[in-house]
């Protein structure tokens, strides 16, 4: 709160709960608070319990979240510009339980045209197997990099393959791996195609999900 009042312009300090002080040159009062919300509601259950599973999503990928998201919003940094995205994607019921729509999930969000829906994941011989079908980049020398991510659902682990190919225009691109997160479970696959220049990037396309046992 701006103070105007004369006689309490050379002021300062606390009294009761206010508190007065300069504030860029403006004499300001603010208040303290008296009581504290409560810090384990179920509000704040949920929160937490959404943050918990983001976290683990996007465990392990670090540079990547910088370069896989376009920056829009001035002092906003890139991984809270992609929170706001991904919090319609988790929810919690009443009883607390957590669900995430996986194949859904943006692991970056940006301009470039995106792979297509119709890409496949296979798992076989203990190698993965992904086909990306062919299509347009924004880029007129068509050298959008392709990124591969893959999730655990079981571990909450996530992994980035930085495959070393460019976007397929023409014919479809096969890239085989052995698996990126280790242990039992379903993995989600997801394309994600970055500028050469690592300015731009595209929306996350899942390209399938298989299952170690």
């Amino acid at each position: 709160m701006k103070i105007t009042s004369p006689w309490v312009w050379g002021a300062t300090g606390s009294a009761a709960d206010m508190t007065i002080t300069d504030w860029n040159g403006i004499k300001v009062g603010k208040g303290k608070i008296r009581r504290m919300t409560n810090p384990n509601s179920t509000a704040q259950q949920v929160t937490r319990k959404k943050r918990r599973l983001i976290g683990r999503m996007y465990e392990g990928l670090g540079a990547f979240v910088q370069v896989s998201v376009e920056k829009k919003v001035v002092g906003q940094s890139k991984f809270s510009q992609l929170l706001k995205q991904v919090n319609q994607f988790v929810t919690v019921a009443n009883n607390l339980v957590v669900t995430a729509t996986y194949t859904a999930f943006p692991y970056s969000i940006g301009t470039l045209d995106p792979a297509p829906a119709s890409d496949t994941t296979t798992y076989t011989n203990n190698n993965v197997t992904v086909e990306v079908a062919p299509s347009n980049a924004i880029t007129a020398d068509n050298t959008d990099e392709l990124y591969l991510v893959e999730f655990n659902r079981e571990t909450g682990v996530s992994k980035v393959y930085a495959t070393g190919q460019t976007r397929p225009t023409s014919a479809p691109l096969t890239i085989t791996y052995t698996p990126l997160t280790s242990g039992a479970g379903t993995r989600y696959v997801y394309v994600v195609y970055v500028s050469a220049n690592q300015t731009k990037s595209s929306n996350t396309t899942c390209v399938g999900e298989y299952t170690i046992s």
